[in-house]
C-alpha cells in the first residue's frame, strides 16, 4: 500500500492509503474505506445523488461535505446537506408542514445562507422564511389548543353555577313533588295528600277547640314562611347569578380571541403554502445537477 497525500479521511481527517488489491482507499486510523470514484469531483455528485435517492442519508453527506472542500459554494452540495438533515430524498416534502421538522435557525441552513452563491441566497433564504412561517403557525396553534382548554375550563365552572340555580329555584317544588310521589305504607295514598288531610283536620280542631284567631294566626305564619323562603332563595340566585357573570364574561373573552388566533393560523398557513410554492419554483429553475 501507499500514502495518497493528496486525500484526507473525512472522518478523521489522516491520510488515506490505496488498497490496490480492493481498488479502494482506505483510512489506517478509523478503517473507513472510499471507493476510487468518490475522488472524482465529476462524480461526486453524482455519488451522492445516488446515495440520497436510495436513503443512504449518511453517505450522502460525506459525499456532499466533500463536494464543499473543493467548491465551498456548490449549490448542490448545500441544498443536498439539508436534505440528508431532513431525510428528505427531494425537497418537495417541505410542502406537507407536518413532515418539516427542521427550524429555521437551523446550522446547516444558517451554513448554507453564509456559503453560498449571491445568486442561490434567494432559494435558502426562502426556505428560511417559509420555517420562520411555519413556527409561528404552530406556536398560534398551541395557542389555540391553550385558550380552547382554558375556555373548557370555564363553561364548566359557568355550568356547575347553573346547575346551582336550578337547584335552588327548584328545591320547594322539589320537595313538594316528592311527597305526592310518595305513599303510605298501604299504598292507598301519597303522604302529600295524608299530611294535607292531617293539616286541614287539626286545623279544624284548633279552630273549634281554640276559636278563629288560631286559624288566622297558622294561616300567617305559613304566609311569613313562604315569604322568608322566597326571599332567602331570590338572594341565593342573585349571588350565583353573580358568581356566573365573570365566568360568562371570560368565555366570551377567550372565544373572540380563539377566533382572532384561528384567522391567524389560517394566513399563516396560507402564506407558508405560498412560500413553498416558490421553494419548489426556484428549485426547478436553478442550477440543480
Amino acid at each position: 500500500m501507499s500514502k495518497i497525500k493528496s486525500h484526507d479521511c473525512q472522518m478523521c481527517g489522516g491520510p488515506l492509503e490505496i488498497d490496490l488489491d480492493r481498488q479502494l482507499y482506505r483510512c489506517p486510523f478509523c478503517g473507513i474505506s472510499y471507493d476510487y470514484e468518490y475522488f472524482r469531483e465529476d462524480n461526486i455528485l453524482d455519488v451522492a445523488h445516488t446515495a440520497i435517492t436510495r436513503g443512504e442519508f449518511g453517505a450522502a453527506k460525506d459525499a456532499y461535505e466533500f463536494m464543499l472542500n473543493k467548491d465551498p459554494h456548490n449549490f448542490v452540495a448545500l441544498k443536498g446537506l439539508i436534505l440528508c438533515k431532513c431525510k428528505w430524498r427531494t425537497i418537495h416534502p417541505i410542502l406537507h408542514e407536518s413532515k418539516v421538522h427542521l427550524k429555521e435557525d437551523e446550522a446547516t441552513l444558517l451554513y448554507a445562507i453564509d456559503n453560498c452563491e449571491t445568486g442561490d441566497k434567494e432559494y435558502f433564504t426562502k426556505i428560511q422564511e417559509a420555517l420562520s412561517v411555519l413556527g409561528r403557525y404552530r406556536d398560534t396553534l398551541k395557542e389555540i389548543k391553550k385558550i380552547e382548554d382554558e375556555r373548557i375550563s370555564e363553561n364548566n365552572l359557568r355550568n356547575a353555577i347553573t346547575d346551582a340555580q336550578m337547584i335552588n329555584n327548584r328545591r320547594f317544588t322539589n320537595s313538594v313533588d316528592q311527597l305526592r310521589e310518595a305513599k303510605t305504607p298501604k299504598g292507598d295514598m301519597s303522604v302529600f295528600d295524608m299530611l294535607f288531610l292531617l293539616a286541614v283536620m287539626a286545623i279544624a280542631g284548633f279552630v273549634l277547640w281554640l276559636g278563629w284567631w288560631v286559624l288566622i294566626t297558622v294561616i300567617a305564619v305559613i304566609i311569613a314562611s313562604l315569604i322568608i323562603y322566597n326571599v332567602k332563595k331570590d338572594i341565593s340566585d342573585k349571588r350565583l347569578e353573580e358568581a356566573k357573570r365573570p365566568h360568562t364574561e371570560n368565555i366570551e373573552r377567550l372565544s373572540n380571541l380563539c377566533k382572532e388566533k384561528r384567522e391567524e393560523a389560517e394566513k399563516l398557513r396560507f402564506q407558508y403554502g405560498r412560500l413553498t410554492k416558490d421553494i419548489i419554483y426556484l428549485d426547478n429553475h436553478i442550477h440543480d445537477q
